[in-house]
């Protein structure tokens, strides 16, 4: 009886845990003056909450430690430390919003049974939360059956704006750029400041629903790609086009499952075109929009020239003036994994890239619905700038402490363990 109690207590604080990688995530818990969440507080939470789950788990008998994830968890800590200690790099916020998170959250997916299983949490937080935000955006901003709550007061940019709220749940924070969306005005954020930040964890969400679950729940992949279309993010499309392919790819190979991929390739691709090429017109008609892709590539150009001159242990966390040296557009990076390339250096790079490659390739040889995840994280965080808060950094411990069975198996870590003759 003791053991089920302390398994559904750490079952709740997964939960939590989860919870808290998303609220980090630019949200209005931080930004918003009625909540005003300290972000570095949220960081510390989150890694006194790895070290509480793994005591949990000790006390229940649950932990699932390998000394060979030693490595990982060093060079994880190793690595994220010197990018806040290198010159430009700030110390202090990188200790606590990155170092210190990365220490803990690997040491406590080192101790997990299974990081799949937090990816399926994730989901169904993701879930609810989408299901509550559709219905407050179609109730409340489109047929405004629901009237605003309050003007809510939020931190954007540098300055204070205000947007309507309702409930403190869901915020107009965001405006269709142009003349609308069929009369559409506002983009679902949700309670994110920005519609880009809402759809990333609404597509990691439905990457992690179709690609890890051995029987996707179609309600929740429904409600999370209406919500990612409501957020009229054009990332968005390209992630569901992406979707679209890899499932068919990956169907069975009956006449009944051809004819179905022949009849739905081209009308998919049609839609989403159609979609995508009305979005890019809204946003070609409007000063932002139309520099949106010149942005884009100019940050890309000035992560690669960082990754040139610097490319061991990069130009530091938080080091923005480095980033502005080499751009055009002087504003925040737009881009991810070209900019945690140029900011950190090849080494934590690679803690990224080498186990992708790895879930990818194992992926292909063993379980390929698991692909719908692996390029879908990766379209995500390529596009989103969002990897100095705690999901990528969630991403990253989870991938490289994937067990591939359930023996707890991992394949790259075995490998190195076997070319380091580490006992």
């Amino acid at each position: 009886m003791r053991t089920i109690k302390l398994t559904k207590i750490t079952a709740a604080f997964e939960y939590l845990l989860v919870l808290i990688v998303i609220i980090n995530n630019y949200t209005m818990f931080q930004r918003d003056v009625y909540y005003n969440f300290s972000e570095s507080r949220l960081c510390l939470v989150f890694s006194f909450l790895c070290i509480g789950i793994v005591f949990l788990r000790c006390m229940s008998g649950a932990i699932r430690f390998n000394s060979k994830y030693l490595l990982a968890i060093i060079m994880l800590t190793g690595f994220s430390f010197l990018t806040t200690i290198v010159p430009g790099g700030q110390f202090i916020p990188g200790t606590v919003k990155w170092s210190i998170p990365f220490m803990t959250c690997s040491f406590f997916c080192a101790c997990h049974e299974d990081t799949k299983t937090l990816w399926a949490r994730f989901a169904n937080v993701m879930f609810i939360i989408a299901s509550l935000s559709l219905f407050l955006f179609i109730s409340g901003t489109i047929l405004q059956i629901i009237p605003p709550t309050r003007s809510a007061k939020f931190l954007y940019d540098g300055d204070y704006v205000r947007a309507n709220t309702y409930y403190n749940f869901q915020y107009e924070a965001q405006r269709v750029q142009g003349a609308g969306f069929f009369g559409i005005q506002y983009r679902n954020c949700c309670f994110f400041i920005e519609a880009p930040m809402y759809n990333l964890m609404l597509c990691l969400a439905f990457a992690a629903e179709a690609g890890l679950r051995k029987k996707p729940r179609i309600v929740v992949l429904a409600v999370l790609a209406a919500s990612i279309l409501s957020t009229f993010s054009t990332t968005g499309i390209l992630f569901l086009m992406a979707m679209i392919v890899l499932y068919l790819w990956n169907t069975g190979k009956a006449p009944i499952i051809r004819f179905l991929k022949i009849a739905m390739i081209p009308a998919a691709i049609g839609t989403a075109a159609y979609i995508a090429y009305y979005l890019i017109q809204t946003k070609q008609n409007t000063s932002a929009g139309g520099e949106s892709f010149s942005v884009r590539l100019d940050h890309l150009v000035a992560c690669l020239k960082m990754f040139i001159h610097r490319p061991l242990l990069g130009y530091g966390f938080g080091n923005s003036d480095a980033f502005y040296a080499y751009t055009k557009y002087k504003q925040g990076f737009s881009i991810g994994l070209p900019a945690f390339l140029g900011f950190t250096g090849l080494p934590l790079f690679l803690l990224y890239l080498l186990p992708f490659i790895n879930r990818v390739i194992t992926s292909l040889r063993n379980n390929r619905a698991e692909l719908l995840f692996w390029i879908g994280t990766f379209i995500c965080f390529f596009l989103t700038a969002s990897v100095y808060k705690l999901i990528f950094l969630f991403l990253m411990c989870t991938q490289i402490m994937w067990k591939d069975d359930s023996s707890g198996k991992n394949v790259l870590y075995s490998k190195i363990q076997e070319a380091l003759k580490i006992s």
